[in-house]
C-alpha cells in the first residue's frame, strides 16, 4: 500500500530533536501541497499531535500555517499535559495503596513511560494506567482497587479461571472528582496465551528495580525489558491494526 504524503510528513516529524536534514527533507515535502486535515487527523489518532506540530513549527514558513500549528499545539499540549498529571497522581495512589499492603506491583508503558523518555508530558499520550502484577496478589490488589472506587469493566470474562488461562490482563474504570472516567489495566502477562514467551514475566520481575521518577522510588522494568515491551506492543498493534504504531516506533527510537 502506498503511503500519502501526510503520512510521510507525519513519520518524519515526529523525532526528537530534528535534525537538518529532515527538517530540509519536511519543508520539501510540505511544499508539495499538504493536506492539513488530513495531517491533523492521522497525528490526532496516534496521540502525537503536539509533538508533530511543535516540530512543523520549526519548519514551515507560511504564516497562515503557522498560526494554525501554533494555536494546535497549545491547546493540545494542554490537553496532554493534564491528562497525564491526572494519571500519574492516581498512580502514585495505587502506588501507596499497594505498598500499605505490601503487594508488589510495577507500573508498565502509559505515564511511567513518557516520565522516564520523554520528560515531558505533552508529547505523547496516554489513556490509561498499566500494572504489572504477580497472579498470586491479584485477589488482594483487586479488592483493593474496588475499595478505592473502580469497578471491573464489561470487557471482563464471567469466567475468571478463563480469563487468566487466556488472556493477560483485567480492565477496571472509575470517575474522578472532576467527573472524568479513570481506566486501569491489571497485568499479570502481556500477551494472550498461543503467544506467551516462557520465564518472560518472571524475568520482567526478576530484572525489575527501583527508580526516582518525578520524585517517587518507583518498581520500574529494566531498560532492556523496557524495550522488549515496546516492541511485543508494536507486534499487537500491527495485528490489530490500530492507529499507534508510529507512537510505539517513537517509544523504541527513544528507549
Amino acid at each position: 500500500m502506498e503511503i500519502i504524503l501526510e503520512e510521510k510528513i507525519l513519520g518524519l516529524s515526529l523525532k526528537i530533536p530534528l535534525s537538518e536534514k529532515e527538517k530540509n527533507h519536511i519543508q520539501r515535502l510540505l511544499m508539495q501541497g499538504v493536506n492539513w486535515e488530513t495531517l491533523i487527523r492521522l497525528a490526532k489518532a496516534c496521540g502525537l499531535l503536539p509533538l508533530m506540530a511543535k516540530n512543523l513549527l520549526s519548519v514551515e514558513s507560511d504564516l497562515t500555517s503557522k498560526v494554525t500549528l501554533k494555536s494546535m499545539y497549545e491547546f493540545h499540549q494542554r490537553e496532554y499535559t493534564l491528562n497525564s498529571l491526572v494519571l500519574w497522581s492516581e498512580l502514585k495512589k495505587i502506588i501507596k495503596i499497594a505498598e500499605q499492603k505490601q503487594i508488589p506491583i510495577i507500573p508498565i508503558k502509559g505515564v511511567v513511560l513518557i516520565e522516564m523518555l520523554y520528560k515531558n508530558p505533552c508529547l505523547r499520550r496516554t489513556s490509561d494506567i498499566d500494572i504489572l502484577i504477580k497472579k498470586e496478589h491479584l485477589p488482594e490488589i483487586e479488592a483493593e482497587l474496588v475499595n478505592y472506587g473502580y469497578t471491573l469493566a464489561p470487557d471482563t470474562f464471567k469466567d475468571r479461571k478463563l480469563q487468566l488461562k487466556y488472556l493477560f490482563h483485567f480492565s477496571f474504570k472509575k470517575k474522578d472528582p472532576m467527573g472524568k472516567t479513570l481506566f486501569l489495566e491489571l497485568h499479570w502477562d502481556v500477551l494472550p496465551y498461543p503467544m506467551r514467551i516462557n520465564n518472560l514475566i518472571e524475568d520482567f520481575w526478576n530484572n525489575a528495580s527501583l527508580r526516582n521518577i518525578s520524585g517517587e522510588r518507583i518498581l520500574t522494568l529494566s531498560l532492556e525489558d523496557t524495550l522488549f515491551l515496546a516492541i511485543i506492543e508494536l507486534y499487537k498493534d500491527i495485528i490489530g491494526h490500530t492507529p499507534f504504531l508510529l507512537k510505539r516506533y517513537l517509544d523504541i527510537s527513544q528507549i
